[in-house]
C-alpha cells in the first residue's frame, strides 16, 4: 500500500473519532499521543475539564485503535509507528513492549525508516549491536535524525554524527545537537551559538527544549539572565505542545508571581494534574491545602496529594502527614499522619524525617525514643534541611537522646540561621546573647534578632524591641523599640504586649500613659499572660466580663507539637 496520510492526517482521525466522547480520558490521550506536533489543544482540555470525574457513556478509544490497526493491516506505516508508540509508552492502550516491537516490525518490511529507527530505540539497551545496526539503515533509509542515535556507537565521530541528526530539523535532533554543543562549549560565543539552537529546536516544536529554557530564565541557568516574562514565554509554548511538566511550571511561576489571582495558575495545575504529572497535582494539592476556597477543596486536595504520592513524588508525603494530622480534608488522624511521614522519611524526604523525629521525641503515634529522634534529625540535616539542622540544634542543647553539646548546637543554628530558617536565626540570637556555645556578643544577637524579625518570628521582635528599648548592641531607639514591640503584638505575642503596656505605666521612655497602658496590659491578660492578668487585677478594681471569665478558664490544650 502507498502511504498517503501524513501525522497531521492521523490527530485529525483521532480527533474526529472521539468526538461525542464524554470520557475525559479520550481527550487526554490525544493530547498525550501527539508528540511535540501542533493540535486542537484547546479544544481537547475544554472538552476534558468538562467531563472531568463524571465518568459517563463509554471511552471511545478502543474505536480508535481499531482504526489505526485496520490501517496497519492494510499496509500502513505510519499507522504501525503510531501503534508501536502508544503500545510503548501505554498511551490509550495498556503498555505492551512485544505489540509495539511487533508494530514496528512491521513497519519495518515495508522499509519505513522510522520504524527501523523506532525499532533500535527499543532494543539498544539489550542488543546494542542489532540497534546500531537498526539506525544506520534508517539512516541509509533516509531518516537522518537516526544520526543522534547512530553518534553513540560511533564516538570517534559522534558530534557530526549529532549535527547531521540536527539537519534533519527534527525538533528533538536539533534539541540533542544544541544541548551537546553546550555542554562542549568554551567561550562565550561558542555558548550563545549553542543557545541559539536551543532556542531554534524550541521554535521547531521541541517541548523538552522549551521546558529547558523555560527554567534557565526562571533560574538564571546556562548564563542566561533571570526573567520570569521569557521563562513564562517557554513554559506556555511547551505547555501547547501538550508537555505536562511545562504546564505544572507555569502554573507555578504565575501562582508565585501574581498570588492574588490564581485562576490562571490553577488552570494551568489542573492541565498537568489531569495529565498525571506528579508535581502538578502536588501543586494543586498543596495551593487547594492552604488556599480553600470552598468546602469541597480540602478534599480534593487529599485526592491530588494522594494521586502525587502514589507517584512517589516526595513532598507530597510530607504534605499528606500534615492534612491528617490537622485534620484538614480528612479527619484528623495522627497515626495516620505517621504512616504518611513514615513512607517519606524512607523515601529520604527530610521534612518526613523531621516529623518523624518530632513524633519520636514526643511518643505521639509511635514509640518516644530520643535517640532515635536525635538520628532523624542529623539524616535530615546532612541533606541541608534548615528545619533539621534547627531541630539538631535542639537536641544538642537539651541533651535529648545525645550528649549535650552547646558548641555543636550553636553550629547548627548558625547553619540553619544562614539559610533563613526563623527559629534557627532566633536560636543562634539567643546562644549570642546568653554565650551558649559561643562568647556574649551583643551586636551578633541584635543582628540575628533582626533577621528572625525580618522572617516574622514574634518572640525575636519582642527582644529586638527590647534591645531598642535599652540600647543593647544597637543604638537606642524608643520609636524602633515601638515600632518592633507593636509588630510582635499584632502578631499575637501577650509579652510585647504586655511590654508595651510596662512601658507606657512606667512613663519613663514615653510620656505616661495610663490609658494606653491599661488597653495593652488588657490585650496581654486577654492572651493569658499572668503577669498583666495580675496587673489588671491590682490596677482595674472594677474587672470587665470578659477578665472574670478569663480568670476562671483553664488553659485548653494546645494539640501535637509540630515543631520544637
Amino acid at each position: 500500500m502507498t502511504e498517503t496520510c501524513t501525522d497531521a492526517d492521523l490527530d485529525q482521525l483521532i480527533w474526529t473519532t472521539i468526538q461525542g466522547s464524554q470520557q475525559a480520558s479520550d481527550y487526554l490521550n490525544y493530547i498525550r499521543q501527539s508528540a511535540d506536533r501542533e493540535i486542537l489543544f484547546d479544544e481537547a482540555f475544554e472538552l476534558a475539564s468538562q467531563h472531568w470525574a463524571k465518568g459517563a457513556g463509554e471511552p471511545l478509544w478502543p474505536c480508535v485503535v481499531q482504526k489505526l490497526e485496520v490501517m496497519a493491516q492494510s499496509g500502513s506505516p505510519k499507522a504501525m509507528l503510531r501503534l508501536g508508540y502508544w503500545y510503548r509508552h501505554g498511551y490509550g492502550v495498556e503498555k505492551d513492549s512485544d505489540k509495539a516491537l511487533a508494530y514496528y516490525k512491521s513497519g519495518m518490511e515495508l522499509f519505513d525508516a522510522r520504524c527501523f529507527m523506532a525499532y533500535g530505540n527499543m532494543v539498544k539497551k539489550s542488543d546494542p549491536s542489532t540497534a546500531c545496526a537498526l539506525f544506520q539503515r534508517a539512516v541509509e533509509l533516509g531518516c537522518t535524525m537516526a544520526h543522534i542515535y547512530w553518534a553513540d556507537y560511533d564516538k570517534a565521530n559522534y558530534m557530526d554524527h549529532m549535527a547531521k541528526g540536527a539537519l534533519s530539523r527534527e525538533p528533538h535532533a536539533m534539541y540533542c545537537y544544541a544541548h551537546d554543543c553546550l555542554a562542549n562549549a568554551k567561550t562565550d560565543k561558542e555558548k550563545e551559538s549553542a543557545f541559539d539552537l536551543l532556542k531554534e529546536a524550541a521554535k521547531a516544536g521541541s517541548s523538552s527544549t522549551c521546558v529547558e529554557l523555560g527554567f534557565s530564565h526562571l533560574y538564571g541557568f546556562q548564563g542566561v539572565p533571570e526573567d520570569n516574562n521569557s521563562s513564562a514565554y517557554w513554559f506556555l509554548k511547551a505547555s501547547r505542545f501538550g508537555n505536562s511538566i511545562g504546564m505544572a511550571a507555569l502554573g507555578k511561576l504565575i501562582l508565585r508571581s501574581d498570588p492574588k489571582n490564581p485562576e490562571k495558575a490553577i488552570e494551568w495545575l489542573f492541565k498537568a494534574s489531569m495529565m498525571g504529572d506528579s508535581q502538578g497535582q502536588f501543586y494543586l494539592g498543596q495551593y487547594l491545602h492552604y488556599c480553600p476556597k470552598t468546602e469541597e477543596d480540602p478534599g480534593q486536595s487529599i485526592f491530588w496529594l494522594e494521586t502525587s504520592a502514589n507517584q512517589q513524588y516526595k513532598p507530597a508525603y510530607y504534605l499528606l502527614g500534615e492534612a491528617y494530622r490537622q485534620g484538614i480534608g480528612v479527619e484528623a488522624d495522627s497515626v495516620k499522619a505517621h504512616e504518611w511521614f513514615n513512607v517519606g522519611a524512607d523515601a529520604g524526604h527530610p521534612d518526613c524525617q523531621c516529623a518523624m523525629g518530632i513524633g519520636h521525641l514526643h511518643g505521639v503515634a509511635v514509640p518516644k525514643d530520643e535517640e532515635q529522634a536525635h538520628n532523624l534529625f542529623m539524616t535530615a540535616s546532612l541533606q541541608g534541611s534548615a528545619w533539621g539542622l534547627y531541630l539538631l540544634g535542639r537536641t544538642y542543647e537539651d541533651g535529648t537522646g545525645v550528649q549535650k553539646d552547646l558548641e555543636k548546637a550553636f553550629d547548627c543554628y548558625k547553619q540553619g540561621a544562614e539559610k533563613n530558617y526563623e527559629k534557627a536565626c532566633f536560636a543562634l540570637a539567643l546562644a549570642y546573647l546568653y554565650g551558649e556555645g559561643v562568647k556574649v556578643n551583643y551586636v551578633a544577637a541584635a543582628r540575628w534578632f533582626k533577621a528572625a524579625s525580618d522572617l516574622g518570628h514574634p518572640d525575636a521582635k519582642v527582644y529586638l524591641g527590647l534591645f531598642f528599648l535599652n540600647g543593647t548592641g544597637v543604638e537606642e531607639s524608643v520609636d524602633k523599640a515601638i515600632y518592633w514591640l507593636k509588630s510582635a503584638a499584632q502578631d499575637g505575642s501577650k509579652t510585647a504586649m504586655r511590654e508595651l503596656g510596662t512601658l507606657y505605666f512606667e512613663g519613663e521612655k514615653v510620656r505616661l500613659d495610663l490609658e494606653e497602658a491599661k488597653r495593652w496590659m488588657a490585650q496581654a491578660a486577654s492572651h493569658g499572660d499572668p503577669a498583666a492578668i495580675q496587673w489588671i487585677k491590682d490596677n482595674c478594681p472594677e474587672k470587665p466580663q470578659w477578665l472574670n471569665t478569663l480568670l476562671l478558664e483553664s488553659n485548653k490544650s494546645q494539640g501535637e507539637p509540630k515543631d520544637i
